[in-house]
């Protein structure tokens, strides 16, 4: 029942579940008194599902009738389970209703199969169509008035109504089968004297079962030695695997977001430094420009040295001096940031390399803080001078250029 109901959750939705809960639904098992309740439609679908299978072998007369009345409520859940709960809504609480209804009439034809009379009224059927119509007639009072429809003259529904009227009162049927007793008595008092007999034999085998149980039983202890002490062995070098693939796993997390930031960084850097270049390309393009301009502006035929002449060359000597420190203000700006980008690249490669040093253990305990102060060093802008760019230990360069020289294809 778990199979089925777990196929059942990926069937109905969870709007369809949540209405299906919130209706409480309670009946009770006709021809029973006992109530049954739920709350989760697939529990009630496989409930439903089960009573069609139990009466899916009626396929004439009354009988059939039941078979009909919860074949009709397990098509209306199979309707609701193709319908979009927000597009049909509508129509899901529609066929809700009428499915309660139906579970709800405690009438014939909304027999259950849990009931001793409904288990009768099967059991007659397999043996004979027209017994498990007299029974309906019998128990269930399908006519409305308390009348028979069917012929009493009909040698079969005659015997549906006796064996009917035995189940109801089996009381009756012990004094009709007294006889049946008696015989009974006399071939259990055979079934004793036989048994006696086969007492001994029986002594006999269970002592040789014993001996060879005892074999099996050394055996098997033997077997469960030999797995218990491999499995353990196997079990302790899986462990020591899983530890170095933790630590290797929690090594990549403390770095994975450093070099994803460093990552970032290097684009970042080398954009603003594309930009910083472009500046200084254009600043030197109107710079010469504004100069050409400015030469071409001044007259050509004053030749005298006065306050003028000296005024215009302090003023030209300005001008070109200030254009000269920017354009070369804007290079240095440039370069500092393809200088960072590749800085923040290195980093990011030796996050890795790093990694895949552990990945070998060739990276000792001594050497982490060295290689983790290299990482996280402060880096060189190349804008002031005395920065310090961070240094790469010269033994971890050089197993990280083995290791590389080792790799298949390199």
């Amino acid at each position: 029942m778990s199979q089925a109901v777990t196929q059942q959750n990926k069937i109905f939705s969870k709007e369809v579940k949540d209405y299906f809960k919130s209706l409480e639904l309670t009946f009770l098992l006709y021809p029973d008194r006992n109530t049954k309740s739920y709350k989760s439609i697939d529990h009630f679908y496989i409930f439903v599902k089960g009573e069609v299978e139990f009466w899916d072998k009626c396929t004439t007369g009354k009988p059939n009738a039941i078979r009909s009345h919860f074949t009709n409520i397990l098509n209306l859940l199979d309707q609701i389970k193709n319908y979009n709960f927000e597009q049909h809504e509508q129509n899901i609480k529609q066929n809700m209703e009428q499915i309660v209804n139906n579970i709800k009439i405690n009438r014939y034809p909304c027999v259950f199969s849990s009931t001793s009379i409904g288990m009768f009224i099967n059991q007659q059927y397999q043996v004979n169509s027209l017994y498990a119509e007299a029974a309906c007639e019998f128990f269930l009072n399908t006519s409305g008035n308390g009348t028979f429809q069917s012929s009493i003259t009909n040698k079969d529904i005659f015997t549906g109504l006796v064996h009917a009227f035995f189940h109801e009162h089996p009381k009756v049927a012990k004094t009709v089968y007294k006889n049946e007793k008696e015989a009974l008595e006399f071939l259990k008092s055979e079934y004793t004297n036989s048994l006696t007999t086969l007492d001994g034999e029986y002594y006999e085998k269970m002592e040789s079962l014993e001996n060879h149980t005892t074999e099996y039983h050394n055996g098997l202890n033997n077997w469960k030695n030999e797995i218990q002490t491999s499995t353990e062995s196997f079990v302790e070098s899986k462990k020591n695997e899983l530890t170095d693939l933790v630590n290797l796993y929690e090594e990549k997390l403390k770095l994975e977001g450093p070099a994803k930031y460093w990552e970032e960084t290097k684009k970042e850097y080398k954009e603003i430094g594309y930009r910083w270049m472009g500046a200084a390309v254009l600043e030197t393009v109107i710079f010469i420009g504004f100069l050409t301009f400015l030469l071409n502006s001044l007259p050509s035929n004053d030749t005298q040295f006065n306050f003028n002449s000296i005024k215009m060359t302090i003023i030209l000597t300005v001008i070109i001096s200030s254009g000269v420190f920017l354009i070369n203000f804007f290079i240095r700006l440039s370069t500092s940031a393809f200088h960072l980008s590749r800085d923040a690249n290195e980093r990011h490669q030796l996050a890795y390399v790093y990694l895949a040093l552990l990945k070998d253990k060739s990276v000792e305990e001594s050497d982490r803080s060295i290689v983790l102060q290299s990482l996280f060093s402060r880096a060189d802008t190349g804008l002031l001078k005395g920065d310090s760019s961070p240094t790469l230990p010269d033994g971890l360069l050089g197993q990280a250029i083995k290791s590389m020289n080792n790799k298949p294809g390199v």
